[in-house]
């Protein structure tokens, strides 16, 4: 029995969307077996584990409508300073806050109000961020970046302005002060005359408190692999000339794993003596073992007109990577970060989203990600050491998709899947785009994909449990809450046909009662704004429920009883 309820204010009913959501008559339908288990704990939801890319040349990535909508989303995370090789050439200190790292043409562009210390406050609206420090130059753009450097925006966000522990010189002489003189730089307000240095006086004595620090941003992206992985700047073989030469430099070992391994203990080092309780994260490739979809992603090519038909082979660049960086430097790694951004496509011009290859691998293969990785880090790391993972760049694209609700469907599923393997955040690439946040701050299907995962589990704390369906056309995720409701995600991957989904749960018995949120390709055609609400009887130990094709639906289930 299905009836209509009020909720809470991150959702809102109409009678169309009432209309459009409710599970309806279909051409066909399946039927599915799940099977949930709440005395298998696999991980927890974080505070951490939502997030989403702050991209530095947004001009408007931070207003109080965006904090509203990101924390409707479960987002408590944000990737900062963004993708476009930003984090490669960022400097907190200058006000200019990029460097040109060519020696023609013009820096890549970014917004003077997505300066680290202007965007404090944005940050203590969320609680966590990861924040890559600038890995790839130095101040003069004559070199590759400083340790010191990263250890004194360490101290600019979590220092003590009454500290006189000493940072040091960096290899250009630049004296990097005391911890004390950057946090007080933080504590005050601005002075007259403006000494250069007004724009990190923003009257914040308390820490900013960002605890996950990233060495780089996919810095084996740096031309090592060729021109085709040239997107992140890395100065340590000297200046490019101009953005054509940034690929110039394949196999160049001044900027390959060793280098990168010698630069991460460094950075971490100084960055751990300022603060010993941050976390530190190290730049991975994304394992091609294991990954039946490798062959249509993005990951592992090298152009948009090779996305399918590889052989392994011609995909295994970067297999040295990981390896080197591990039996290097894998003691003092505390998370890795990944990028994993999907995007197969369909003959003849490979410009059309293959959704069923999106869709149909994914719980599989992100496992094999996964359980490589792992596999790795016992094989090189010291014993008793497992850096977490960290897919700091996560997301889906095309060109062209056709059904865009399906984006909604491969994020409530992909992430609720790396949560469950112990995944330490999860962060779609950039929340400004229409996949996310549109212009007019209009949501789209993947905002609506995390915003599932929030209402599966809700807060930290809430514990994904062992969940199981018969089919690989239904996915299935579940959470045992801590205020004793329970939560119930199932994602029909089947574009043509309703499933008949009868689930049964062993450890506990849920209560009678519960609340629905659909969310599919209708729902997004009829742009309905909102997840829909509606209350559901007759649910318990055992019921049956129907998905309707291509949508994820959530069910949040009253206490046992």
């Amino acid at each position: 029995m299905l009836r209509q309820i009020s909720v809470p204010s991150f959702v809102s009913v109409s009678a169309m969307a009432l209309a459009i959501l409710l599970p309806a008559a279909a051409l066909g339908q399946t039927k599915v077996k799940v099977s949930v288990d709440t005395g298998k704990i696999l991980n927890p939801l974080t505070s951490r584990s939502l997030g989403v890319g702050l991209d530095g040349y947004d001009g408007n990535a931070a207003n109080a409508q965006i904090v509203q909508l990101l924390h409707y989303a479960g987002v408590q995370t944000l990737r900062y300073p963004g993708n476009g090789g930003l984090s490669g050439i960022y400097h907190f200190t200058l006000p200019s806050g990029v460097i040109n790292p060519y020696k023609e043409g013009k820096a890549p562009y970014f917004a003077p109000s997505n300066d680290f210390a202007a965007l404090a406050a944005f940050f203590d609206a969320f609680g966590s961020a990861i924040v890559s420090v600038d890995y790839g130059s130095n101040l003069d753009g004559s070199g590759g970046g400083e340790a010191a450097e990263a250890a004194a925006w360490v101290a600019y966000a979590n220092g003590d302005p009454a500290s006189t522990q000493a940072i040091g010189k960096d290899s250009k002489g630049n004296d990097w002060k005391t911890v004390g003189y950057w946090a007080g730089l933080r504590a005050a307000n601005p002075i007259t005359p403006d000494d250069g240095y007004n724009g990190l006086r923003i009257g914040h004595p308390k820490p900013i408190g960002i605890q996950l620090w990233q060495i780089g941003n996919d810095a084996w992206n740096n031309g090592y692999y060729g021109p085709d992985h040239a997107a992140e700047f890395d100065l340590r073989a000297g200046p490019i000339p101009s953005a054509t030469d940034a690929g110039k430099r394949q196999g160049n070992a001044r900027i390959g794993p060793g280098a990168y391994a010698e630069g991460f203990l460094a950075f971490a080092k100084a960055m751990k003596a300022v603060d010993p309780k941050i976390l530190v994260g190290a730049s991975f490739t994304t394992p091609t073992t294991n990954v039946s979809w490798m062959h249509t992603s993005s990951i592992g090519t090298s152009s948009a007109s090779d996305l399918t038909g590889q052989s392994a082979s011609a995909i295994s660049w970067g297999g040295d990577w990981d390896s080197d960086l591990l039996k290097a430097a894998c003691g003092e790694i505390d998370f890795g970060a990944l990028s994993l951004v999907e995007s197969p496509t369909l003959p003849p011009d490979y410009k059309v989203l293959d959704e069923e290859a999106l869709l149909q691998s994914l719980g599989k293969d992100y496992n094999g990600i996964v359980t490589d990785l792992l596999e790795r880090f016992r094989k090189d790391c010291p014993a008793g050491h497992t850096p977490r993972l960290a897919f700091t760049n996560f997301g889906a694209s095309a060109q062209t998709i056709p059904h865009p609700g399906v984006v909604t469907l491969f994020a409530a599923d992909a992430v609720a899947t790396l949560i469950e393997t112990g995944s330490l955040s999860i962060d779609w690439t950039s929340y400004h785009n229409a996949l996310f946040i549109g212009e007019g701050n209009k949501t789209g299907p993947a905002y609506f994909g995390y915003q599932m995962v929030h209402i599966l589990a809700h807060q930290p704390g809430d514990a994904f449990v062992q969940c199981q369906s018969s089919s690989s056309l239904l996915a299935a995720h579940a959470a045992k809450r801590r205020d004793g409701s329970y939560g119930l995600l199932l994602v029909n991957k089947d574009p043509k046909q309703a499933t008949q989904v009868t689930v049964h749960y062993s450890g506990d018995t849920p209560g009678k009662t519960g609340i629905r949120f659909d969310y599919g390709e209708d729902a997004f055609k009829a742009d309905v704004g909102r997840l829909v609400p509606v209350q559901v009887d007759n649910l318990g130990g055992s019921f049956t429920v129907e998905v309707p094709a291509y949508t994820a639906t959530v069910i949040v289930i009253s206490k046992a009883q």
